[in-house]
């Protein structure tokens, strides 16, 4: 085959990163897969849930306003002369100064929780990540492996016109270019191959970080050769069993459900409740507009 042969093929839309490039792209990606990946958008949700839940339990323990009003038709006399309009209004203040420690109970186990899903949330992330930069340089990978493929191809073809030049001279035999026609394409092959591995590579990377192929490209994203950025010293804590993030959200789940146990066990006994309201009430303020003093339905 000629050298002209080896532009046949479909061009790749990545090439590889040179050491003159700003080195831009790992960030990048860990910005975009924070943002649209999947997994970690759940564990970021699931995470807030947990923040309002504390939140709510905290306000358990102030006064509630409830402001309501009903509307409607009443009575089906037709010669009835009074009016079927029928209204109400209501405005109350409650205050619960004694629920048998429920509220506190509930607030301690929402306070758990929510740290238990922030752990939960950061292993999630890290994960992802991970799995995230490793299919990034896996990527890189076949994209180098690429390159060198292609170099080895392009000194076969010229060593091809070499040997085909001295095999007409006599110098060479007709099995040392058919030797060499052989390796040329069986290259190629390898080329062809490397090419999908590249593009799979490149797709899974776009589902790791959650973006579409297409969306992917847009970020002009280049290939770089894997390099330790984080030292080994930095992850001693993970092997202390007190430090680690797994143990952790046990410890959590276990305390939780030693306070859902309280709270079922005070069902056993009788529990003594202290609540306070206070409001106004209106059973037709709409008729009683022009009422200024208060009467029965004030």
């Amino acid at each position: 085959r000629g050298e002209d042969d080896s532009d046949s093929r479909q061009p790749v839309m990545v090439k590889p990163k040179h050491d003159s490039i700003v080195e831009r792209t790992l960030p990048r990606l860990i910005e975009l897969a924070e943002e649209h990946s999947p997994n970690i958008q759940k564990a970021k949700g699931t995470f807030t849930i947990a923040s309002l839940e504390y939140q709510n339990s905290r306000k358990a323990w102030l006064p509630s306003l409830d402001f309501q009003t009903v509307h409607g038709l009443e009575g089906t006399d037709p010669n009835s002369r009074t009016t079927p309009w029928a209204s109400g209004l209501d405005l109350v203040l409650s205050e619960s100064f004694y629920d048998n420690g429920a509220s506190l109970t509930q607030s301690e186990k929402a306070k758990h929780k929510l740290e238990r899903s922030k752990i939960e949330f950061e292993i999630a992330r890290d994960a992802q990540l991970r799995d995230m930069v490793n299919a990034y340089y896996d990527w890189s990978a076949s994209l180098q492996q690429r390159e060198i493929l292609e170099n080895k191809r392009d000194l076969l073809h010229r060593q091809h016109g070499v040997l085909e030049s001295q095999y007409k001279q006599g110098m060479k035999t007709k099995r040392d270019v058919l030797r060499i026609d052989t390796e040329i394409r069986r290259l190629e092959l390898a080329v062809i191959d490397s090419d999908n591995e590249v593009s799979l590579g490149f797709q899974k990377l776009a589902s790791m970080v959650g973006l579409s192929r297409e969306d992917l490209e847009k970020e002009g994203i280049e290939g770089e050769i894997a390099k330790p950025y984080i030292k080994a010293e930095e992850h001693n804590d993970e092997l202390n069993a007190q430090n680690n993030r797994q143990a952790k959200v046990f410890q959590f789940k276990e305390k939780e459900a030693s306070l859902d146990t309280q709270l079922v066990r005070r069902d056993y006994w009788p529990q003594l409740l202290l609540t306070g309201d206070v409001g106004y009430h209106n059973s037709d303020y709409l008729a009683n507009s022009a009422v200024t003093a208060w009467d029965t339905n004030h």
